[in-house]
């Protein structure tokens, strides 16, 4: 950066005579000392603004190098990744399954645009949208046949986009069984690459090596890429119609090597670059406005031609004064001197001028104070910065500083950190050394620029590259946890249902398989909710709803549940309620899932024979109707190191040892814990120590009053009867809707079925008034789904259309999704699995609105 002419301190005497006891010669020879001093000035200032400037164009390379290289390497990440998650994908393909709702499930949670399966020995397969797909029509199909290469170059494919295929191959039990090809598609990077660099101004574009068009243009840009989007075509449109620099580029990219070439383009100075990416297959490119990157240079370039200008006019001026107007030298001298002081305010580089012989400091910016923070005055007063404080006396700024290294006449130029003494603050600063020759002396002219800015964002940049990376390892590792999770309950569902086949005479053995699908069953919709919880977290769409309800039976329930786990492992379980009876207003669940969260921890990591305790008490809170309820869980188990306590709460952690790999688990549960209890309005910590036990501590506010004499009784199954009652089903899946269909023949309920949404419209379109008393929908089905379908029924001049209920009974569960089903005019949502007493719940809800259950029909 060009420095202007600031203002200084020179170590020189004034001394104006007077113009009438003086003859003119000596007039004469005084004035020539002043002008010698401006000249030499103007001299110095020039040789630093062609220094600065040199530096400016260089560290504007090196800006354009580094800003790029860290682009580049975000994509070649990104590839890597794609690879990655493809090869992952073929863990959980299986050729048994139906293909192409796998393709279709595989696809939805993926960053692919289509995914598809080509079994062995055949070219043709088909995708995840159901169509035929073909080997042959990818670029580059032989080589990847033959094994030579696993991602093709960008294509233009029937997707309408460009596109990059990666293939994976795909074993099952140890065979190879087929490829697995997954379909990029470029536009994908738009949600990742910024649009633009350097306020907008510099556009960042992808060229294809091989082909020299472009595959990805940045979406916010003005400028219109010709047709052809080659890269003659691109130098064109920005009027780039130099022969030498198209070949030069053609030539860098046929080596794979990086090129940037300063130009003007569009009457503009410009940084034209072509980056290899990763292999050099793809190339980074763009034009950046060389103002961009320095933008504060044409100002100061400007402001060093003007004060250039100026101090030939003061010296102009000078000789005037001296001749004519010498008494108003004091005058004119000051005006100099606050005008340089003005001029200091503007620029951020800081300029030393010593004497090599001596040591000493002849001249310097006074901006010194704003800069580095050493006081102006004090440097006036002593000459040497050395002298001012002794703290910096082994800085690397003070070992520059010192006369031997002046003597050796080594130009250098480094950073170094230099703590500010004003502020307290350390800075990074950039160092240059000039020496040049001053009336037969040898000076040094040091250059010192505050460059911390420049530096955080540089470290800024690599925080946020190792941040994406290590987003990228917790997500593998939680996919890959989730995957042993539940495979795990599936595994034991799976093999009971085996068994269960092979000893139907047996039914002793046959009930205690059924026991154990449902555990497992429950163990697996425990880990799908903890999902669901941990999104509805995450998206601020967890609710709580308050209920009266007695701390007593909460913990008795609570112990009914704990104290078996805890008899299987010989381990101690005590409660120690310490509250009394009182009774909560609360969500007595989401309360009832954080203390069985955090207890069930301490079984899991306890060893056997331990102890667990968990202990409650009331302490005093803001008001008579409020109670502050202090909950320990207390455990003689494993314990934490201190360094995974400082991540105990972020989800998908989990600490990295034996013991705990041993145990099955998300990372998810404090996660969840922690934010139920502060949705709660509560506070929860952790004390442990390794070998010796954890502590876990939750305190929450409640509004309370004294309990009854009873509790209230745990709700009981209780049997419905829908007699007379006709219920318009309609599911697509078969097992679905015989679970469904078999809940409510239990019922004694009247059912019709329909296999996809059009048929539940059109039975019900032809249904006499009355006919249907409630339809039951689900969401996903072929043609039309179950939102459309709603949609059309409300729609309909039936008598029944606008007052019948509907309910939605799907899997999806999220927040969004009832929202959905309400908006299609449905009235209520079942999420999946059914529990048939909640089923029964929500169906009799809506059906005996008027009526005693058990009224016939007809």
């Amino acid at each position: 950066m060009s420095a202007p002419y600031a203002s200084c301190i020179v170590k020189t005497k004034w001394n104006v005579p007077n113009i009438k006891e003086q003859d003119m010669k000596r007039l004469i020879s005084r004035v020539a000392v002043p002008m010698l001093i401006v000249s030499l000035l103007g001299f110095v200032i020039y040789f630093l603004s062609s220094r600065i400037e040199g530096q400016m164009e260089q560290s504007a390379t090196e800006n354009v190098r580094e800003i790029v290289q860290v682009i580049e390497s975000s994509i070649a990440e990104i590839r890597r990744n794609d690879v990655t998650a493809s090869h992952r994908l073929t863990e959980f393909f299986s050729s048994e399954k139906d293909t192409v709702n796998l393709l279709k499930r595989m696809q939805e949670d993926s960053p692919f645009a289509r995914i598809s399966f080509v079994p062995a020995d055949s070219d043709t397969g088909i995708s995840n949208r159901g169509k035929a797909f073909t080997i042959t029509s990818l670029p580059d199909w032989e080589e990847m046949q033959a094994g030579e290469r696993e991602i093709t170059d960008v294509y233009m494919s029937d997707l309408g986009a460009w596109t990059y295929t990666i293939k994976c191959p795909v074993y099952e039990n140890g065979h190879f069984s087929g490829d697995l090809y997954t379909d990029v598609i470029m536009e994908r990077y738009d949600d990742i690459l910024p649009d633009s660099i350097y306020q907008n101004k510099g556009l960042i574009y992808i060229l294809d090596a091989n082909t020299l068009r472009f595959i990805y243009e940045p979406t916010s840009t003005e400028v219109i890429i010709s047709g052809k989007y080659d890269l003659h075509s691109f130098l064109n449109d920005f009027g780039i119609l130099d022969e030498k620099l198209e070949q030069d580029i053609s030539s860098a990219i046929e080596q794979r090597v990086s090129i940037i070439a300063k130009m003007i383009v569009s009457d503009e100075s410009s940084y034209v670059y072509f980056w290899p990416v990763d292999d050099g297959e793809w190339y980074l490119c763009g034009i950046i406005p060389e103002q961009s990157i320095q933008r504060e240079g044409k100002a100061v370039t400007q402001t060093i031609a003007a004060t250039s200008i100026l101090i030939f006019g003061a010296a102009a001026l000078t000789f005037l004064f001296y001749t004519w107007y010498s008494s108003k030298n004091q005058k004119v001298r000051q005006y100099q001197i606050d005008l340089f002081h003005g001029i200091a305010k503007s620029i951020d580089h800081v300029v030393l001028l010593y004497d090599c012989g001596t040591g000493s400091l002849e001249l310097a910016f006074d901006n010194i104070k704003r800069i580095l923070g050493i006081d102006w005055q004090l440097l006036n007063e002593n000459g040497d910065i050395r002298l001012l404080t002794e703290e910096h006396r082994n800085s690397r700024l003070f070992q520059i500083l010192r006369p031997e290294t002046f003597q050796t006449g080594l130009e250098l130029m480094e950073r170094t950190i230099w703590n500010n003494p004003e502020t307290g603050a350390a800075q990074h600063l950039e160092i240059e050394t000039t020496y040049i020759i001053l009336d037969n002396k040898k000076k040094c002219i040091l250059s010192i620029l505050d460059v911390t800015k420049e530096e955080q964002m540089q470290e800024s940049l690599r925080a946020s590259v190792l941040a994406a990376q290590n987003a990228s390892r917790v997500k593998s590792d939680f996919l890959s946890q989730m995957s042993h999770e539940i495979r795990t309950p599936m595994n034991a569902v799976v093999g009971m249902v085996q068994i269960a086949e092979a000893k139907l005479d047996d039914r002793d053995r046959v009930l205690d398989c059924l026991h154990k699908i449902k555990s497992s069953s429950q163990h697996l919709l425990s880990l799908i909710n903890d999902i669901l919880d941990i999104s509805k977290i995450e998206s601020q769409k967890m609710s709580l709803s308050e209920e009266w309800f007695g701390l007593g039976g909460l913990l008795d329930d609570l112990n009914n549940i704990v104290s078996v786990q805890a008899a299987m492992r010989n381990q101690r379980f005590v409660i120690q309620n310490k509250a009394g009876s009182v009774e909560l207003l609360a969500d007595r669940m989401r309360l009832s899932q954080v203390l069985m969260n955090l207890v069930n921890n301490s079984v899991k990591y306890t060893p056997d024979g331990g102890h667990i305790t968990l202990t409650v008490t009331q302490n005093p809170s803001k008001g008579n109707d409020y109670c502050l309820m202090h909950f320990c869980i207390e455990d003689n188990g494993i314990g934490m190191s201190e360094e995974f306590q400082k991540k105990l709460f972020t989800p998908f952690e989990r600490e990295d040892n034996q013991t705990v790999r041993a145990q099955n688990g998300t990372g998810l549960g404090l996660s969840i814990v922690q934010s139920m209890v502060s949705l709660m309005g509560g506070t929860i910590r952790a004390e442990s120590t390794k070998g010796v036990g954890t502590y876990f501590y939750v305190d929450i506010e409640f509004k309370c009053k004294s309990a009854g004499m009873t509790e209230q009784a745990a709700p009981v199954m209780e049997a419905c009867d829908f007699s007379g009652v006709v219920i318009l089903l309609a599911e697509d899946n078969e097992l679905n809707r015989e679970i469904a269909y078999e809940f409510l023949e239990m019922a004694n309920a009247r059912v019709e079925c329909a296999a996809d949404g059009v048929e539940a419209f059109e039975k019900f379109r032809d249904s006499d008034p009355g006919h249907f008393d409630i339809i039951l929908m689900d969401m996903q089905m072929p043609r039309w789904d179950g939102l459309e379908a709603a949609r059309n029924i409300r729609a309909l001049d039936h008598p029944d259309a606008k007052r019948i209920p509907i309910i939605a009974v799907t899997a999806n569960a999220y927040f969004e999704d009832e929202q959905k089903c309400l908006k299609a005019g449905m009235n209520d949502h079942i999420a999946k699995p059914l529990d048939v007493q909640e089923f029964y719940k929500k169906v009799k809800k809506y059906l005996f609105n008027g009526k005693q259950e058990g009224e016939n029909h007809d």
